[in-house]
């Protein structure tokens, strides 16, 4: 099976929420390309093995992962290259998902020094760095330089006009200026990207960040105590629980919480949220939810 045949397909059993066959499909291909020899084939699935198991919470296969791409590479003398780059920068991201932080940053730098040799200071893939050293900032919450950071993605990304791209950039750097209470800037950037992902078919699971970080901004106006705020929509369990995180104080028995899936609005309830349940496990599905309970409501 050629590379992106093998790509299409996996892609295919990820939207359809088949976890446990595309992860049986993508060891199954890794497996069959190392034994063929074709190094270059079998590091782009270590590389995807990287991000499905970091995904997945499974850090010691997507350590793993990253061990094998980078040994690929530089087995082959092939380190100086941007393709070596994106495979040190999926491994910047394994190492900072499984608390690593030493390693990913030693990795991002790595990259950066890659990509200003080989590509031009406009190139959109920048703008993924500046992304991703931002989440490995917050997440050590050095939270201004992650701030620099995600101005520079943003930038770039509306030099490019990259919509998709633009909008990531703005939630990620509204999350970060919530953390240092510069509400008004945030919520902008959050309505900016939520007019940009909503309603996408499919849906972007980005838009699911947006949402979380719009319940923060209301958090922190204190809309929820007020009666302001009618429902809240969490698009998975770990998004209910980041809402948790961030809205600590919270009387959560005042948020009416609109879930997709079973486990997103069992976490909800477990917190003493009112709750309902889309009928699919999709954005539009909730969103018709929302309306749904809105008619009744008002």
């Amino acid at each position: 099976m050629k590379i992106h045949e093998t790509l299409q397909q996996l892609d295919s059993l990820l939207r359809s929420s088949q976890l446990e066959e595309a992860e049986a499909f993508l060891k199954t291909q890794t497996e069959q390309t190392a034994a063929s020899g074709d190094w270059e084939t079998e590091a782009v699935l270590r590389n995807e093995q990287m991000g499905f198991y970091r995904d997945c919470g499974n850090f010691p296969e997507s350590l793993h992962a990253a061990q094998r791409a980078r040994f690929l590479y530089e087995s082959h003398h092939q380190t100086n290259s941007v393709s070596y780059a994106t495979t040190l920068l999926n491994c910047a991201n394994a190492y900072r998902a499984s608390g690593s932080y030493d390693a990913a940053f030693a990795a991002f730098a790595a990259v950066q020094s890659l990509y200003q040799k080989h590509l031009p200071p406009d190139d959109i893939r920048i703008a993924g760095y500046w992304n991703n050293l931002a989440l490995l900032y917050q997440e050590v919450q050095q939270w201004e330089n992650a701030c620099d950071c995600l101005r520079n993605a943003l930038d770039l990304a509306r030099s490019k006009q990259d919509c998709v791209k633009i909008a990531i950039s703005c939630t990620n750097l509204a999350v970060s200026l919530l953390h240092l209470s510069q509400i008004e800037e945030a919520e902008a950037l959050l309505l900016e990207a939520d007019t940009i992902l909503a309603g996408r078919t499919p849906s972007d699971f980005h838009y699911s960040a947006v949402l979380a970080g719009l319940g923060d901004v209301c958090y922190q106006k204190a809309e929820f105590e007020q009666g302001k705020i009618d429902f809240a929509v969490f698009t998975s369990a770990s998004t209910v629980r980041g809402f948790a995180q961030a809205a600590k104080g919270l009387d959560f028995s005042l948020v009416r919480a609109v879930c997709i899936g079973k486990q997103t609005k069992q976490a909800a309830d477990e917190l003493g949220m009112q709750t309902w349940m889309s009928e699919k496990a999709t954005m539009d599905s909730v969103l018709d939810k929302v309306k749904e309970l809105c008619r009744k409501q008002f």
